[in-house]
């Protein structure tokens, strides 16, 4: 099945399955917040090291498998399978799109 994501959205899970933390850092607005595992990175240098540290620890590769919301907020059901206790599992990705990318996310399980 496909979904039939926004284009920020569908750019941000490619770039991260590809390892790519600079293409997911392009993927958000320049002030974006991203909320995961309870601790908040904020502006592109910060989800670019956060992104980076993830891959490094998870190796994660994310299947987006749902999506309900409007274009401006989407959550995101994604199976994610990588080197962690529990993999895969299913996580809630929460997205706030604005004009220049991403402005928000938050990963919840």
């Amino acid at each position: 099945m496909s979904l039939n994501l926004p284009t920020a959205v569908a750019a941000y899970f490619k770039a991260a399955n590809s390892g790519n933390s600079d293409s997911v850092a392009q993927c958000f607005a320049e002030d974006a917040v991203v909320h995961d595992e309870g601790r908040d990175m904020r502006g592109r240098a910060a989800i670019l090291a956060w992104n980076d540290e993830n891959q490094k620890k998870y190796a994660a590769v994310m299947t987006p498998l749902e999506a309900t919301g409007s274009a401006s907020q989407l959550s995101v059901v994604a199976q994610v399978a990588g080197t962690f206790p529990g993999s895969p599992l299913p996580l809630r990705f929460h997205f706030v799109l604005g004009d220049t990318g991403i402005s928000a996310l938050e990963i919840t399980s």
